[in-house]
């Protein structure tokens, strides 16, 4: 074999290696692509999935509000002096409310939720359950347990509502 011959071979083995291997790394990249990317029927689908997330998480929560709003309405209204099952009802109530409503800031805080539903929905929910809601809570359940001789030592700390006042502080300081 000449060099001639062999410098052409050397050039024909260069360009099968260069196109399998062009070949080979379109495919590896276009895999990563399509695994690592959605479709627009699938972001459509992903979106409305956070959406119906977002919506039932709402009428969860507006649920457990109504039943602790009609556990305080119960409270005022009552005739005659409150006993434990007073303290008990609007503590429970409330703490389920509570509750959800950390369920929700979790899930806002895990990008669950999309950005036009808080800012629509969930922020002023969130607003004024760390302004008023959740203060008013503590100092009801303080008057309850004076009036039913109860010691109660509970108070509205920070650490209590870690991811609201993260969702607070990050959606609804103005």
């Amino acid at each position: 074999m000449s060099d001639k011959e062999a410098a052409e071979f050397s050039i024909k083995i260069l360009g099968v290696t260069i196109n399998y291997s062009l070949a080979f790394i379109t495919f590896i990249l276009g895999y990563f692509i399509n695994r690592f990317s959605m479709t627009r029927n699938e972001k459509a689908a992903h979106s409305a999935r956070i959406q119906e997330q977002s919506n039932k998480l709402s009428e969860a929560l507006n649920q457990k509000f109504n039943e602790f709003m009609v556990a305080l309405a119960k409270y005022a209204n009552k005739v005659g002096e409150p006993n434990l099952d007073d303290f008990s009802e609007v503590s429970l109530k409330g703490e389920a409310y509570f509750t959800h409503l950390k369920i929700i800031c979790d899930t806002i805080l895990s990008d669950n939720i999309d950005a036009s539903s808080i800012r629509n929905t969930h922020s002023e929910t969130i607003k004024e359950a760390i302004e008023k809601t959740i203060p008013a809570y503590y100092s009801t359940l303080q008057e309850v347990a004076e009036r039913c001789h109860l010691s109660y030592t509970g108070e509205f700390k920070r650490s209590n509502y870690k991811s609201v006042f993260e969702v607070y502080e990050r959606y609804c300081k103005v």
